[in-house]
């Protein structure tokens, strides 16, 4: 049942390959340096790729501490450790060059482990791989896999109602119910225990969700119902599946639980998303505005850096040029409108688009360094409801009966009416705002109104908001049905390249990432997606 099995990785797509290489090698032409030769795999230096792409999480020695790991969950994987997940090797033993390849091409879905494939070519994929087993020192020093230890992978047979209720005795048997739940919510009664190997809390997979680390195929689930998941609370069941029958039926019974049979999708459209000219200045304000249907969508797959179910993995992205402005329409799903936080246990649903700054993208909330910065555009349900109403509610809103109190340097006096109850509550609280003035740039009420904030960063905890005269993006967002629907607009002539996108030049990387207010998104706990190449068209095209 046991034989080598080969595992193609997806061509790259998105940025143009040929431009990440060049600046990660310091090459002066593409000669020798793209392809897929030996000797082209050669000359890439993984340590560089690795470090401009992997160390922000897994830490420039691997160990799974990167600056952004703080915001993750579950973490980044610990090289160093040499427990590795994805593999088509027994449980114990060591992941070939192609599981990891794969892992890093793929990504692992519903994590912040994003598909490299996407945006690097297979030279630097492969050279990267390179890289991360010289972090794990049981590379060094474990037996080499026999051809006839890897998994086969056999092709996948016709789902049917035979193999599903056959699949539901095979579940009840090997007791997936106590992890995963009796209709694999993961919600079993030793789900709210289970910790990985380096002690942190792992959540059971909610298979009705539909998505999964190891990839939607029915071949991917076979592999890891064959070969655990080493590292986790999953085992390995090679020694308790009797037939290849078995193990599809228990591959289709699990699927059988997500709406339609079907995982969820996890990769987006191909290519660059190409801005449409139009003669409807309507869509730079409106979302809803019919110009908008003459412009194709391009379907963008984001992903939580918190773990969590029940999101949408897809979202849709428009672009659009009028005259010498250009507009994007960014559209998902969200079963809640969340448009106020006042309470603590309140937030508001957003959005952003994010740009790089120049061909080749840094890490998603850039980098330190020149041409590393990223710009802003942040939408906030709570701004587009105070825009509507003309201003922003106070706690009296929420609670009736609240009291102000005096602080010191407010205008006005304690002997002034009113000065207990609503109207005071809202002037005192005006110069006392508490996430603006412990550095929150986008808690200032003086832009309660604004729904866009245009901002700025250069790594984690480093954004920044533009002054009010300076912000470059308008923008409004409606909810309806369920779906969100947010026009964002700007200027495409940058008017500092240092801070802005310059959308007169061919091709801008761009990101979208979304927050739901309902599922108690904020801050770094968002959806995000890879980045996705924008390429102008002339406007006499």
């Amino acid at each position: 049942m046991v034989r080598s099995s080969t595992i193609c990785s997806p061509r790259p797509r998105g940025i143009p390959p040929t431009l990440v290489l060049l600046a990660v090698l310091g090459c002066g032409t593409a000669v020798g340096c793209a392809g897929s030769s030996p000797r082209a795999t050669a000359l890439v230096d993984g340590e560089a790729v690795y470090e401009r792409y992997c160390a922000v999480c897994h830490g420039p020695e691997g160990n799974g501490q990167g600056p952004a790991s703080y915001l993750l969950f579950p973490k980044p994987r610990n090289f160093a450790a040499g427990r590795f997940k994805l593999r088509s090797t027994p449980m114990g033993k060591m992941p070939t060059d192609e599981d990891l390849i794969r892992t890093v091409s793929n990504g692992i879905p519903g994590t912040a482990m994003f598909a490299f494939g996407e945006l690097l070519t297979e030279d630097q994929v492969g050279a990267a791989v390179q890289h991360v087993k010289s972090l794990a020192p049981r590379f060094a020093t474990a037996t080499p896999v026999a051809d006839d230890e890897l998994l086969r992978l056999p092709p996948a047979p016709p789902s049917s109602p035979e193999l599903v209720a056959a699949g539901r005795e095979v579940y009840a048997t090997f007791r997936c119910a106590q992890c995963h739940g009796p209709e694999g919510k993961g919600d079993g009664p030793s789900a709210p225990g289970l910790v990985d190997s380096e002690g942190t809390p792992f959540p059971a997979v909610d298979f009705t969700h539909g998505i999964y680390k190891s990839g939607g195929r029915p071949e991917d689930l076979y592999r890891t119902f064959l070969t655990g998941m080493e590292g986790t609370p999953m085992p390995s069941y090679a020694s308790a599946i009797e037939s290849d029958e078995q193990a599809w039926a228990l591959v289709y019974y699990v699927l059988s639980l997500t709406p339609g049979g079907e995982a969820q999708p996890t990769a987006g459209d191909p290519g660059p998303l190409v801005v449409t000219s139009v003669d409807d200045a309507g869509i730079l304000d409106d979302p809803a505005a019919s110009g908008w249907d003459a412009v194709p969508e391009h379907r963008v797959y984001v992903r939580p850096l918190w773990f969590r179910s029940g999101y949408s993995p897809i979202a849709t992205v428009r672009a659009a040029r009028v005259g010498e402005q250009i507009a994007l329409l960014l559209e998902w799903r969200d079963a809640t409108h969340n448009a106020e936080a006042l309470r603590t246990q309140d937030f508001s649903d957003a959005a952003a688009m994010q740009f790089a700054l120049t061909d080749i993208p840094p890490f998603l909330m850039g980098q330190p360094g020149p041409g590393n910065e990223v710009e802003i555009w942040y939408w906030r349900a709570a701004r587009q409801a105070a825009r509507e109403r003309g201003e922003m509610l106070g706690l009296e809103s929420v609670y009736p009966d609240v009291v102000a109190d005096r602080y010191p340097f407010a205008e006005g006096s304690a002997s002034e009416p009113g000065f207990q109850g609503n109207g005071a509550a809202v002037e005192q609280a005006a110069p006392y705002v508490t996430g603006r003035d412990a550095g929150n740039p986008v808690s200032n009420p003086a832009l309660a109104t604004r729904p866009v904030h245009s901002l700025a960063a250069a790594g984690y905890g480093s954004l920044t908001t533009r002054p009010a005269d300076q912000m470059r993006a308008e923008g409004n967002g409606v909810w309806n049905d369920g779906i969100y629907r947010v026009v964002f607009s700007a200027p495409i002539q940058s008017r500092n390249p240092q801070l802005e996108a310059d959308f007169s030049i061919a091709r801008v990387p761009f990101a979208v990432a979304i927050w739901d207010g309902g599922a108690g998104d904020r801050n770094g706990t968002k959806l995000v997606s890879q980045w996705i190449t924008l390429e102008l068209e002339s406007p006499d095209r």
